[in-house]
């Protein structure tokens, strides 16, 4: 990883199935979308950021944005997404162990689309989308580590303004470095964890389904793993906060 570069901050499609494969709903939606590719097509790239059946080990997601000049190994990506029904931003997620790769993986994007989508194409109209039936590979830009990398539980997302994470504005193909000589500052990102850490203990406290709980205990030891490997040395938040936690003996209240 390059020495202070710890990772990018990037704006990705918005999803109602927390970026799991095809989302039917945000089809059913295309229309909110700024994005004219999916209010074009009906769908977008990057519903498959999460998706679990490209591969045992590796999360492959897609997102539109420049080319980094700047291309870092076993880095950071945090995921910022524009809720459709609200026009608000959201910190949804983050990749660990990711690397700026692009690839086509071995799955057809035809085998990855429901029947019901295939089925309301206009074929004599959609050339794209053709093409795609007959040929084309699902293709991605980055490569990240499951065990490390998590989308957040929806209740818990994190509201984000543009300011926060060092953009002016949320732009299309917007993304910005996170390092101490970057427009984004490692205390920034710190601080956007430490929040959305604090969302998920609070779900984890009042929850009495044992299958929510589970999930929520995975999604705060990985914000831990990751304050803990890019930000320990830039503790400096009131006490008590943003702690790292022991979820397995930590009493809750």
């Amino acid at each position: 990883m390059t020495k202070e570069i710890k990772g990018y901050v990037v704006k990705i499609a918005w999803a109602d199935n927390g970026w799991d494969g095809f989302d039917q709903r945000g089809f059913e939606s295309k229309d909110k979308y700024g994005y004219a590719f999916v209010k074009e097509h009906g769908y977008a790239h990057e519903w498959w950021n999460y998706y679990e059946g490209f591969d045992s080990d590796y999360f492959y997601g897609k997102v539109e944005m420049r080319t980094p000049s700047k291309k870092i190994n076993d880095c950071l990506v945090i995921f910022i997404s524009k809720n459709i029904y609200n026009d608000k931003f959201y910190f949804i997620g983050f990749y660990d162990g990711a690397t700026y790769k692009e690839l086509e993986i071995d799955f057809k994007l035809l085998e990855l689309l429901p029947r019901t989508y295939i089925d309301s194409v206009d074929e004599e109209k959609d050339e794209y989308i053709i093409s795609v039936f007959n040929n084309r590979k699902f293709g991605s830009n980055f490569q990240a580590l499951k065990e490390l990398s998590t989308s957040f539980d929806s209740a818990a997302y994190l509201i984000v303004e543009s300011n926060e994470v060092g953009m002016e504005k949320f732009g299309q193909a917007a993304f910005s470095y996170i390092g101490d000589s970057e427009r984004c500052s490692p205390q920034q990102i710190l601080t956007l964890l430490t929040k959305v850490k604090n969302n998920h203990l609070h779900f984890l406290e009042s929850t009495t389904d044992d299958i929510k709980s589970v999930k929520l205990k995975s999604i705060i030891e990985k914000i831990d793993k990751v304050i803990t490997k890019y930000f320990k040395r830039y503790w400096k938040i009131a006490p008590g906060k943003g702690r790292i936690i022991n979820i397995h003996t930590y009493k809750w209240h």
